[in-house]
């Protein structure tokens, strides 16, 4: 079994949620993937009451919901961001569109249980590979990877990694560091940086 990494190229991050966006249950998946940064499991567990709350007709989606995470069994806030927010409009609109958006429902209702229990963790992983090798992908790829995606970008993009290190409820800063497969290359980057503002 090979080792599954993060997909460290943008563009085909944004490919991927572009074919996604072709079935909201699959862009909603993915986008909440990239932007939240949690397992699959957490994620496929979420009920709408979860993420959006009813009034009349409109449907309200939340801003941070409270997640009691499967593997951990720590609680803690998820903040959505707007690409998250906007893709799960989307799929409660599909699912209003087919009589199967109740409060109390899954956000993602697996296609061969009626709706009555939520998608399995395989079938997001096909859901998952099929949209990275139409995308171009060709690492490995498996459940885990949008949520490693979602370390390394934000490490990439400057976050210390000690607040990922919280985000993801990992016990040390190794496990961290090897989970969203920071190389050496961009360890030495950070000296290259640092030597140019000291110069």
């Amino acid at each position: 079994m090979k080792l599954v990494q993060p997909i460290r190229k943008v563009a085909q991050i944004k490919r991927m949620k572009e074919i996604a966006s072709e079935r909201p249950r699959d862009f909603c998946l993915i986008a909440m993937g990239f932007h939240t940064g949690l397992r699959v499991q957490d994620i496929l567990s979420l009920k709408i009451s979860d993420v959006a709350k009813k009034a009349g007709n409109k449907w309200h989606i939340a801003h941070c919901y409270v997640i009691n995470e499967q593997k951990t069994r720590k609680g803690k806030q998820v903040e959505l961001v707007k690409a998250a927010r906007d893709a799960i409009a989307c799929q409660i609109a599909a699912l209003d569109a087919c009589g199967m958006a109740a409060s109390e429902g899954w956000l993602f209702p697996s296609p061969y249980h009626s709706g009555i229990k939520p998608l399995s963790r395989r079938q997001a992983g096909r859901i998952i590979k099929n949209v990275a090798r139409r995308a171009g992908v060709t690492e490995p790829v498996a459940c885990h990877s949008l949520r490693k995606s979602f370390g390394y970008h934000a490490f990439r993009a400057g976050v210390d990694i000690m607040y990922i290190k919280e985000i993801f409820n990992h016990s040390d800063i190794g496990i961290t560091k090897r989970y969203i497969g920071i190389t050496q290359d961009e360890l030495n980057s950070v000296y290259q940086r640092i030597g140019g503002i000291m110069a």
